[in-house]
């Protein structure tokens, strides 16, 4: 795994990732990831160094602060705090 997938007149279809193989041999089901999204990556690291993610812009608060928060609320808050 890791190499590229080529198509019948080798093209670059896609870069092969895992193989699921019951028997421990190189066959079986291969995962690979598309041509269109190595292109963006590799883009992506090119210019930024990094690979963007899209994001909410939104943060989760850890446990502790919930549990502090309703401490002093005087309740038992139960889920998550969005900041």
């Amino acid at each position: 795994s890791g190499g590229p997938l080529l198509d019948g007149k080798g093209r670059l279809v896609g870069v092969n990732t895992a193989i699921y193989s019951p028997s421990g041999a190189s066959a079986g089901i291969g995962f690979a990831i598309p041509v269109d999204t190595v292109r963006r990556i590799v883009n992506q690291l090119i210019r930024y160094g990094r690979v963007l993610r899209p994001s909410l812009g939104i943060g989760v608060a850890d446990d502790q602060v919930t549990r502090n928060l309703g401490v002093r609320l005087g309740k038992k808050l139960d889920g998550v705090l969005v900041l």
